[in-house]
């Protein structure tokens, strides 16, 4: 009798030993990975606020479609969903890269992504300009990576070197000169060849053009 009682004892001493184990081993797996997690976030620093640098005549700012431009001063730290329009000309400064607005182009902060490019072994962070239109260019470094959001399927990403992009609304041409650009669609990414001129139709297509066949681009850039 007196055995038929220990092995319930037993029986649920193993199981409590049991489930002590299992809620280490969770404890220990959540602390790593926690740790982890500070780790990468450490590492990873969020791209810096865009910085308007310099402004050619004018250059206005709003929130929201339905509220009206204010003026724009240089100096000026915009904040993600902030549209900037550019009257004839601005600079921009993102952390360690800059960009150049061209005259009559419009701009939207979008939130910073991480994203992580082919050869890359993880993600890095990437300040992040909607171009709605007009034209633009890009000098950005390996530790500042920028993000150009083109339409709801495309994106591309410079890194590395200096890199132009135009768009009309209906036509979207790119001139990868020194940088590294990538293109996304369909959250894929393909280098776009450079140092040729590529047009992109609105599903992404790619197709090169010569100069002398590109939409023309804007006078005051170095590089035409």
């Amino acid at each position: 009798m007196a055995l038929a009682m220990q092995r319930p004892s037993t029986a649920n001493t193993a199981m409590n030993t049991t489930h002590r184990t299992q809620a280490h081993l969770r404890s220990s797996t959540l602390a790593g990975l926690a740790v982890l997690l500070i780790a990468f976030q450490a590492d990873a620093k969020e791209p810096a606020r865009p910085r308007l640098t310099a402004v050619q005549v004018a250059a206005t700012v709003r929130m929201h479609r339905a509220q009206p431009w204010r003026a724009a001063a240089e100096g000026r730290l915009l904040r993600v969903a902030e549209q900037l329009a550019c009257a004839a000309g601005c600079s921009l400064e993102l952390g360690s890269s800059k960009m150049k607005l061209s005259a009559d182009t419009t701009v939207r902060v979008r939130p910073p992504q991480f994203y992580r490019l082919p050869g890359q072994k993880r993600s890095a962070p990437f300040s992040v300009l909607e171009l709605q239109q007009g034209g633009l260019n890009v000098t950005a470094d390996a530790e500042a990576a920028v993000a150009v959001k083109l339409n709801d399927q495309l994106t591309l990403a410079v890194t590395g070197g200096e890199a132009e992009v135009r768009s009309s609304g209906t036509a979207i041409v790119v001139a990868p000169n020194e940088a590294r650009v990538f293109l996304r669609r369909a959250k894929r990414w393909t280098e776009l060849g450079g140092p040729g001129i590529v047009s992109l139709a609105a599903d992404g297509s790619a197709t090169a053009l010569t100069r002398m066949r590109a939409p023309r681009w804007n006078s005051g850039s170095p590089n035409h």
